[in-house]
C-alpha cells in the first residue's frame, strides 16, 4: 500500500482522534459550568465589591449565596467581615460565631470573634475566647491574648477620669470630630442613627461641617452650618486649619461622575482630602482645591496640620497599608506636599487607624480597631522617639 496513503489516513486518524477528545473535553467543562451553582459568579461579584470597600452591597450578594450554600465557609466568613467593618455588630455576631466553632477558623478568625463579643459587651465571654488562644502563634493574636489575661487592666484606672459634658450645640443628630477654630468649635453632624457603622460605609452617609460660638469653657451656642459654599452633597467631615488659620482642610467625597469615570459602579464612593483658603472674617474662598496625593484608586481622610504647618497626617487604605486605614504623613517641601510616609508597625496595625491627631507636645492620638483595647475604636496616644514622625510603640489610652 502506497505509503503516502497510510500516512494520511494516520494523519486523518490522529486529527479525527484529537478532535474527540476536546469534543468531549468541551462537554465536560460545559457540564461543569452548568453543574456549578450560578451563585458562583454572584460570588465573583461580592468579591469585587468586597475589594473595593463596598462591604453592604458585597454583604448582600454573599447573604443570597449563603441562602442556598448552607453552612460555606468562606461565605459566612466575608459577611462576618463586611459587617464587622462596617462596625454593625449585631449584625456580625451571627456569622462569627459558627465560624468560631468551624474546623477551618484560624487563630486570627477566632481573635475576631472574641473582639465582636467586645463591641456586644459580652466581656466575660469575649475573655474566655482569648485565654484559649494564649498559646497562638501569632503575634497580633498573642498581644491581644495577653491584654486580657488581665480584663480589668484597661478599667482599673478609670475613677481617675472624669468626663464634663459640653453642652448648647448638641442635638438628635450625631456630632463627631470636634476641633478648636479661633472661638468657635467645629464639628461633624450625621443624621445617620448609625453613624459609628457608617464610619466605612459612606454609599448612603451624608454628614455636614457645623460650627458653635463659645460661651465659656463648657458651654457653647446652637449650632449652624459653617460654610455651606464648600461643602460636598454627601460627605463632609473632618476638619483641620493651618496654623495661621488661612487654609481650611477637610474631607469629602468624589462626585458620582467621577466615580463613573474611574470605572466603579453605580453608588460607589471614596473620600478624598480637600482644601480652601479662609480669610481672617472665616469666610472660606469657594474654589476648592484636591490634595495631591488623592487617587481614585484609595481613599484619604481625617487631615491634622501639625503647629508648624509642614506636617499634614491623614489616614488612608492606600497601597502600602498594613490593614485597613494607615496614618500616613507628609512634608512640606517648597510649598508642595512630599510623597506620604507610612507612620509604621509601631502606630499601625493590621486593622484601621484613624483620626490622627499632634498635641503641641508633639504625642500623637489616634483612633484603632486593630491594636488591643476594648472593642471597636479606642483612643491611643504614641511619643515622639526624638527623630521627625517617628514615634514609640502606641498605648491605649485606657491604660495611662
Amino acid at each position: 500500500m502506497n505509503k503516502g496513503y497510510l500516512n494520511a489516513k494516520r494523519n486523518c486518524i490522529s486529527t479525527n482522534v484529537i478532535l474527540f477528545v476536546l469534543l468531549i473535553a468541551q462537554c465536560f467543562f460545559t457540564n461543569s459550568i452548568k453543574a456549578q451553582h450560578p451563585g458562583d459568579v454572584n460570588l465573583l461579584i461580592a468579591d469585587k465589591k468586597f475589594i473595593r470597600a463596598d462591604y453592604m452591597g458585597a454583604a448582600a450578594i454573599y447573604k443570597k449565596h449563603l441562602s442556598k450554600h448552607e453552612g460555606d465557609f468562606y461565605t459566612t466568613r466575608q459577611i462576618a467581615v463586611c459587617y464587622s467593618r462596617v462596625y454593625d455588630h449585631d449584625q456580625a455576631i451571627d456569622y462569627w460565631t459558627p465560624i468560631y466553632t468551624h474546623a477551618k477558623a484560624s487563630d486570627q478568625d477566632r481573635m475576631e470573634y472574641a473582639k465582636c463579643l467586645l463591641a456586644n459587651y459580652r466581656n466575660e465571654e469575649a475573655t474566655r475566647v482569648f485565654n484559649e488562644l494564649k498559646n497562638s502563634r501569632d503575634p497580633i493574636v498573642m498581644a491581644w491574648s495577653n491584654a486580657y489575661s488581665n480584663p480589668k487592666f484597661f478599667t482599673e484606672d478609670a475613677s481617675l477620669l472624669h468626663i464634663i459634658p459640653v453642652t448648647g450645640f448638641s442635638s438628635d443628630e450625631h456630632e463627631a470630630n470636634p476641633v478648636i477654630y479661633k472661638s468657635e468649635l467645629i464639628y461633624i453632624t450625621d443624621k445617620d442613627k448609625n453613624f459609628l457603622q457608617k464610619i466605612f460605609d459612606f454609599k448612603k452617609k451624608k454628614s455636614q461641617i457645623f460650627s458653635a460660638v463659645k460661651v465659656d469653657s463648657v458651654t457653647w451656642q446652637k449650632g449652624k452650618i459653617f460654610n455651606p459654599i464648600i461643602q460636598r452633597d454627601k460627605v463632609n467631615g473632618s476638619v483641620a486649619f493651618t496654623p495661621d488659620d488661612s487654609v481650611m482642610y477637610f474631607t469629602g467625597c468624589y462626585s458620582s461622575k467621577e466615580m463613573k469615570k474611574a470605572g466603579y459602579g453605580h453608588g460607589a464612593s471614596l473620600l478624598r482630602i480637600l482644601f480652601t483658603e479662609i480669610n481672617t472674617y472665616g469666610v472660606a474662598h469657594p474654589e476648592v482645591q484636591p490634595f495631591i496625593h488623592n487617587s481614585s484608586s484609595y481613599n484619604t481622610a481625617y487631615p491634622f496640620i501639625d503647629k508648624s504647618g509642614t506636617k499634614l497626617y491623614f489616614a488612608s487604605d492606600m497601597p502600602g497599608t498594613l490593614g485597613g486605614y494607615d496614618i500616613w504623613v507628609c512634608e512640606k517641601i517648597n510649598g508642595t506636599w512630599g510623597p506620604p510616609k507610612n507612620l509604621g508597625p509601631h502606630i499601625n496595625s493590621g486593622g484601621n487607624e484613624i483620626c490622627p491627631h499632634l498635641s503641641n507636645e508633639g504625642i500623637l492620638y489616634f483612633s484603632s480597631d486593630g491594636k488591643p483595647g476594648m472593642g471597636g475604636l479606642d483612643i491611643f496616644f504614641a511619643d515622639p522617639s526624638g527623630d521627625e514622625s517617628i514615634f514609640i510603640e502606641a498605648e491605649n489610652a485606657v491604660l495611662v
